[in-house]
């Protein structure tokens, strides 16, 4: 036993010994100097070290003179200007009003999930008013007038329509469309009993002349465009809003690529930008006909594609006949894994995934319909916003 624990030693030791020397001739490197230079310099492989050196992670410091916050990562946030306290966590949207008197953040939860709307924000003190709602998710944007504040509905599946004067939600739009209505009248706060798990609206932006919202969908993979001048607002004395529903606004819906995230318009609103995240629409596994029988309908156990190579198309592979009761060793495998009962050996399809996710689309709207006018066009381009794509970016 000595005699063991001497020759383990023996070579941890060795073992820390090179590993040692590889430090110290780390620490020896140099950079060469290019062809003709007079001499070479040390490399600064070994000063690297984060910003915030051995300062711990922080809330409240002083980094050269400024209010700070050191990072779990070592990294310094060094905020120009005043901070102000949203009153809820997890702000992932943001918007400045057009007037540039109010800023919003839409607040996701997990709770309360709200609105914040900013004032005063040239002042040492700004003003903040939380507006709480029962679901939002990242996007907001502004009218152009500053009067009104769109802000997304997360998963019911709406659009909230805020008075940024009265501060107070005023209407919705539910993009579920007409086989699924929300609750009438809407309770801003609770839960709505008629929910649909379906559309789940994130950012959005609005044209310059305030005539046209696009909302992206999250859940349906689309775009939603809303009109909104067709939109009816009101609530009753609870507070609660009158018309929930406002389907008649949105005038169309367009397909685009996996997981929609960011959006924007161009300058002249003659085009949407739209960015995705998502890499693959994932298949169900459930057959054309299923029989009810698990074992002949789900007869895949382990993953039957390669990812990325084998995914993009369907793929057809051997399934051998197993009975894991009584396995003999004729049916072992050495290639791969046996589990659940298959009665009989069979060819199965794993469906394919298709491409891996275009980083984004771009769509070509029909020009204004003053535009049109002017340049002698027959149409009318008055539902430019429909979204006929001219052409897609990969």
């Amino acid at each position: 036993m000595r005699q063991h624990c001497s020759r383990h030693k023996a070579l941890a030791a060795l073992i820390c010994g090179a590993v040692g020397f590889g430090i110290y001739t780390a620490g020896a490197w140099v950079i060469a100097a290019p062809h003709g230079a007079p001499e070479a310099r040390g490399s600064d492989f070994l000063n690297f070290s984060a910003p915030a050196g051995d300062r711990p992670a922080t809330t409240d410091t002083v980094i050269d003179g400024v209010k700070a916050a050191v990072l779990p990562n070592g990294r310094l946030v060094t905020p120009a200007g005043i901070e102000v306290n949203v009153l809820a966590p997890k702000p992932f949207g943001m918007a400045l009003s057009p007037d540039g008197r109010m800023l919003a953040t839409l607040n996701s939860g997990a709770g309360p999930f709200s609105l914040t709307l900013i004032t005063q924000l040239n002042s040492s003190i700004p003003t903040v008013k939380r507006v709480d709602v029962n679901a939002s998710f990242m996007g907001v944007t502004f009218s152009p007038d500053s009067r009104r504040v769109y802000l997304s509905g997360g998963e019911n599946g709406n659009i909230w329509i805020g008075d940024t004067a009265a501060g107070k939600i005023i209407g919705s739009v539910n993009l579920n469309g007409g086989t699924h209505p929300l609750d009438r009248p809407l309770d801003v706060l609770a839960t709505p009993q008629l929910r649909f798990k379906g559309a789940f609206p994130g950012n959005m932006v609005i044209d310059t002349h305030g005539r046209f919202l696009y909302v992206v969908d999250q859940g349906a993979f689309q775009v939603h465009v809303i009109d909104v001048s067709k939109i009816q607002t009101g609530f009753d004395a609870q507070g609660r809003i009158t018309e929930p529903d406002n389907f008649a606004a949105v005038i169309a819906r367009v397909k685009v690529g996996r997981y929609p995230f960011g959006i924007a318009l161009s300058p002249d609103d003659r085009s949407l930008f739209v960015t995705h995240v998502g890499v693959f629409e994932y298949t169900h596994l459930r057959p054309a006909n299923p029989t009810g029988d698990d074992n002949i309908d789900y007869p895949l156990c382990y993953p039957g594609a390669g990812y990325p190579d084998e995914t993009r198309n369907d793929r057809v592979i051997q399934i051998t006949a197993v009975d894991p009761r009584n396995l003999p060793a004729s049916l072992r495998e050495p290639d791969g894994i046996r589990c659940g009962y298959v009665p009989s050996d069979r060819l199965y399809t794993v469906p394919g995934l298709g491409q891996p996710q275009r980083t984004g689309v771009l769509f070509s709207l029909c020009a204004r319909r003053e535009q049109a006018a002017e340049s002698g066009a027959s149409r009318d381009c008055e539902d430019r916003a429909a979204g006929r794509h001219a052409r897609e970016r990969d």
